[in-house]
């Protein structure tokens, strides 16, 4: 009996779409391998630097079937930047389309505070009043 393995480089399903979330929220990047033989790893990299899940709680990879989701727990501004996935076997390797992460700051009462202490800090409000508001 003969076995041939027959080899096939990654491909991958789309791609990878620009992130924006508000601070402490998840975010997700998802990238879907339309093939590879044998099945391909994923290897996930912000910056050109390798995310490694083990030494990290900021990170975690979820693999759905032939979905592989990149999920960043509680954004935060230190973690914007431009991610992007590589797919490895041993036919070869592909690297996905880089995708930016977004992450707006919220805006806090503390920091309103020390704008408002601030003497040299000149504020300015604009109102819309709805002429069928109440004051009284």
């Amino acid at each position: 009996m003969k076995f041939s393995f027959y080899k096939e480089t990654p491909k991958i399903s789309g791609k990878l779409e620009n992130v924006i979330v508000n601070e402490n929220q998840e975010a997700k990047f998802v990238i879907k391998i339309s093939g590879g033989k044998p099945k391909p790893k994923v290897k996930w990299f912000k910056e050109e630097e390798e995310i490694i899940i083990e030494t990290t709680e900021v990170y975690e990879i979820v693999e759905i079937e032939d979905t592989v989701i990149l999920v960043i727990k509680s954004a935060r501004p230190e973690n914007a930047g431009t991610y992007y996935a590589q797919l490895i076997n041993e036919a070869g390797q592909l690297n996905s389309n880089k995708a930016q992460l977004t992450v707006q700051s919220m805006f806090s009462f503390s920091s309103f505070d020390r704008l408002i202490k601030n003497p040299d800090i000149l504020l300015k409000f604009n109102f819309k009043i709805n002429r069928r508001t109440n004051f009284c």
